[in-house]
């Protein structure tokens, strides 16, 4: 179905996607970047965008299963607050500039992060975005902090690719919220060193609680952005309150903003289905190949630090256990039995001490490994390119890898998030508690 809407200028159209907007005549503003007659704007499912008339403009919409266009009372929206917010940090004689957007989810902290973005871009500022919601990564892969230099307007964050990535592992910050730190600040200074005069950061939507107030402000004093625009409902300003005790007596410029009254909340399946949607992007054309496990560091995994067991000592767990091992090694005061049948194993653990030697053992079921989420290595340390464990070859020493990274493996990096790939497409499976090899 396609409906044509006339606005007079001033005036805003609200369109949930999936659509087509096209210009007919006049001038429209989106997402900080004027369009004119001609003009194609694609919104995507799962997003409602709004746009402003510069002028007095004519445009059609072409409307998709569940789409909808609406006006948009000038109460309902916050573009004008938005972009006021990003022009004055813009205007500011910080540099590099550095915008941290905030706020809790659904609330339009990835909408702002492209405003920002664009109109640094069209002021001439070399810009890098930083995507730092490792849950529901837009540049990057999911468990990633990913940033790329943004070269042409854009309407989505997902049409950036990642030209650097930092691995944590997994989906959520709450965990772990000093690797997501680290990561970021160790991003921003690579984006820095390659010229960014400009770089803005989307951070994760865990920014409900005074947990999460005091890691954003740990990761506000960590980053030192010269401004921070807070997106936050009115029923919870005291949020905003409680950061601004911790961090706005310092020089940077907090600014809160209002969210738009009408908004879309997503369902875990939707975000679920926007992780594998990530996923899927990062990883289209991979393909298997296999590396000696001698040959790389296996970091982010207690397996593979110490010494192989001897022929001997397997066969002794063998007998003792009543199942296969497949592999065993000794690190310290510890040992780590890679176990067949591991579901049908039971062992005296002071018998399982004599014969490793260890105070310890740990036995680790096969193919626990199968479908691990991981970062490939480089030379420098860095991580460039991600990669799904397929499985281990424990009798040929052999890791088998699915990655579309070609080049040389010298280290990896294993996570803690399943998935499946499948035909090209990537599946996530569940997360995992603890290490699992």
């Amino acid at each position: 179905m396609s409906v044509r809407k006339d606005m007079p200028c001033g005036t805003m159209l609200r369109v949930t996607g999936p659509a087509t907007v096209v210009v007919e005549k006049g001038r429209v503003l989106l997402l900080g970047v004027t369009y004119g007659s001609g003009s194609r704007l694609l919104i995507k499912r799962m997003r409602t965008y709004c746009l402003k008339a510069l002028e007095d403009t004519t445009v059609s919409v072409i409307l998709g299963t569940d789409a909808k266009v609406e006006e948009a009372k000038p109460e309902e929206e916050v573009l004008d607050e938005w972009l006021e917010a990003v022009e004055r940090a813009l205007t500011s004689n910080a540099r590099p500039l550095i915008i941290m957007v905030v706020g809790p989810v659904d609330c339009g902290k990835t909408t702002l992060t492209a405003i920002a973005a664009n109109m640094a871009l069209q002021r001439g500022f070399r810009t890098a975005v930083v995507d730092a919601d490792i849950g529901q990564a837009d540049i990057g892969c999911p468990g990633f902090v990913s940033a790329a230099f943004i070269k042409q307007p854009i309407l989505y964050l997902s049409e950036l690719y990642p030209e650097f990535m930092r691995f944590v592992g997994v989906i959520s910050p709450m965990p772990s919220p000093d690797l997501v730190i680290t990561a970021v600040m160790d991003i921003i200074a690579d984006v820095i060193r390659h010229g960014a005069e400009a770089v803005v950061i989307d951070t994760d939507g865990w920014f409900n609680s005074l947990e999460a107030v005091l890691v954003k402000a740990r990761l506000i004093k960590a980053v030192k952005p010269t401004h921070v625009l807070v997106v936050i409902p009115e029923d919870l300003g005291w949020l905003y309150t409680a950061l601004y005790r911790k961090v706005g007596r310092f020089n940077i410029a907090i600014t809160r903003l209002r969210v738009p009254k009408v908004r879309r909340t997503r369902g875990r399946s939707e975000r679920r289905q926007l992780r594998e949607l990530a996923y899927t992007k990062i990883l289209a054309g991979s393909r298997r190949r296999r590396v000696k496990i001698g040959e790389v560091a296996m970091l982010n995994t207690s397996m593979f630090s110490g010494d192989p067991m001897p022929p001997d000592k397997l066969s002794s767990l063998a007998n003792l256990l009543g199942a296969k091992p497949l592999y065993g090694e000794v690190v310290g005061e510890r040992a780590m039995v890679v176990v067949e049948d591991y579901r049908e194993v039971s062992a005296d653990n002071a018998k399982l001490s004599e014969i490793t030697s260890c105070e310890r053992t740990k036995l680790i079921k096969a193919s626990s490994e199968r479908g691990l989420l991981s970062a490939i290595i480089g030379d420098d340390l860095r991580e460039v390119a991600p990669a799904i464990i397929s499985r281990i070859l424990w009798d040929r020493g052999e890791i088998e890898l699915i990655t579309p990274w070609e080049g040389e493996v010298r280290g990896i990096m294993v996570g803690r998030v399943k998935l499946k790939f499948e035909e090209g497409f990537v599946r996530e499976e569940c997360k995992v508690r603890g290490s699992p090899i």
